[in-house]
């Protein structure tokens, strides 16, 4: 069956929210939870009560628990467990927690969670560099676990046409270095992760696991529950995450280029084009009948990532962007001068032995090209998105907080006093465009126009940038920017002390 959600209404929902690191006696909160929009659709929960709970693609191209049975999800029936592996109840213990329990007493910074070492650079390997999403580092540390022999199997995300659900990729498993390879690059759309985990629990083994930060979250969470899972999951390579998509994200891509939905096969998210800055994104898009089209995101309207177009709101309501509770954390290097290399480069925070010795082999033996960073640098390299997670997130959760609304409870306390402030409207408006989005595509499709998706939202993404001036401002300096040489804009970023301009 296929479950029609009830999008999150931001002005008037009701749900009161419970106290923080509690729930109702003998109840689950997996219902309030759904209803709030707080739910990722991990599938942590379809895991521990597969007998109950099965994970469904939604209208909106997301995923949600729904009752086997096509009853609707009642905490009465539900078993109080449930919580204990969903990283957004209070039940569930947070990243800090985790983390220590995982790796122990340990260097800690605020942004980056307990680390051990902190690093930025790229595979040696030019080729295998340039077929990566940034510096193929990712790839590059689960090979490393197969090839020595510290797991069987990778559990990672590969492109997969799914017609049932209209997914454009999924989780799978990897054994032999060229599935993991089938997997390289960015998948930027809603994932879960039921299946390969019950086939953890079903196939003994040694897994790796490659994932943005709530699903390696709910890994642990599942590990702490389940001793199979526990047990065979040996690593966890977390990716830096400024937040996921839907699905109607991939179809909007593909329809922004010319390749309508249902026509469109997969999606490159991150294409490389020589001389072209990594932070400079392209999309390449590829339909069912071989049209292949590449575009600059410059020319894609509504494209900047802050604006957050088709995110589920459950990741207006996460203060991890750095995966804390993975072994190794991945993600964009993007500080100059490494940002203005089209190759890309990555940032890689090691915090368990097994995650530090990989890295260490491949320095020692010149395989991975990195530099030392400080805590400081790495948490810069990631500062719009930490700043969406951390002030930001205190202003939605004070709103949710002064209408009674479900929120989890985070490491983030609620800040009444910024809701009124341009900071504040702004992380507000961010949400409202979120939710908007997947209302106003939907329209979209049934009148068979973007044009439709576009008139709904700009209104709102004007008001985001301030006013028509700024937007037409903006856009005029973005046009300038992408196209620039980039001698250009590093002496720019030079004369205006790195600032990013995308």
């Amino acid at each position: 069956m296929t479950m029609t959600p009830e999008l999150p209404d931001l002005t008037s929902m009701d749900e009161a929210r419970p106290a923080a690191g509690t729930a109702p006696a003998g109840r689950s909160l997996l219902p309030v939870v759904v209803e709030s929009g707080c739910c990722i659709g991990c599938g942590a929960c379809a895991v521990t009560a597969p007998d109950t709970l099965a994970m469904r693609m939604t209208p909106y191209g997301t995923y949600q628990p729904v009752r086997r049975d096509g009853r609707a999800l009642d905490a009465e029936e539900l078993p109080p467990q449930l919580d204990q592996v969903c990283g957004f109840s209070p039940s569930a213990p947070n990243e800090d927690v985790l983390g220590l329990e995982q790796f122990g007493e340990g260097d800690r910074h605020e942004a980056l969670g307990r680390y051990e070492s902190i690093w930025a650079g790229y595979v040696s390997d030019d080729e295998f560099r340039r077929q990566g999403s940034s510096g193929g580092v990712t790839s590059w540390v689960v090979l490393e676990a197969l090839r020595r022999n510290e797991v069987d199997a990778v559990l990672h995300i590969r492109s997969e046409r799914d017609e049932d659900t209209g997914a454009y990729s999924s989780f799978t498993v990897s054994r032999t270095e060229e599935e993991v390879l089938g997997g390289r690059g960015s998948r930027y759309h809603v994932q879960n992760l039921e299946p390969v985990m019950r086939y953890v629990r079903e196939h003994p083994g040694r897994y790796a696991v490659v994932g943005v930060p709530c699903f390696i979250k709910a890994v642990r969470l599942l590990g702490r529950t389940d001793p199979i899972i526990g047990e065979r999951v040996r690593l966890t390579v977390g990716l830096v995450c400024g937040h996921l998509k839907s699905t109607r994200f991939t179809d909007y891509l593909g329809w922004s280029v010319g390749i309508e939905p249902g026509r469109l096969a997969d999606v490159d998210y991150r294409h490389k084009v020589e001389g072209r800055p990594a932070n400079r994104y392209a999309i390449a898009a590829r339909s069912v009948d071989g049209e292949e089209v590449a575009e600059g995101v410059e020319h894609i309207a509504m494209s900047d990532w802050g604006i957050g177009l088709f995110k589920p709101s459950a990741c207006d309501y996460c203060d991890d962007v750095v995966a804390e509770t993975a072994d190794v954390t991945c993600g964009d290097a993007w500080l100059p001068p490494l940002m203005s290399d089209w190759r890309g480069a990555n940032v890689v925070i090691t915090r368990s032995p097994l995650a530090g010795a990989l890295i260490d082999g491949g320095r020692a033996e010149g395989r991975l090209e990195l530099e030392p960073w400080t805590p400081e640098q790495a948490a810069a390299s990631q500062e719009a998105g930490l700043r969406h997670r951390r002030a930001g997130l205190a202003v939605r959760l004070a709103e949710r907080e002064r209408l009674g609304t479900y929120a989890p409870p985070k490491r983030v306390a609620p800040d009444p006093d910024a809701v009124a402030t341009p900071l504040g409207r702004r992380m507000l408006l961010r949400e409202q465009i979120a939710v908007t989005s997947h209302l106003a595509f939907a329209e979209a499709l049934e009148a068979g126009s973007l044009a439709v998706f576009h008139r709904r939202m700009r209104p709102l993404v004007n008001r985001y940038y301030g006013s028509r001036t700024r937007t037409l401002a903006r856009r005029t300096a973005s046009w300038v920017l992408y196209r620039v040489p980039v001698p250009i804009e590093k002496a720019l970023r030079r004369a205006t002390a790195g600032r990013r301009f995308t």
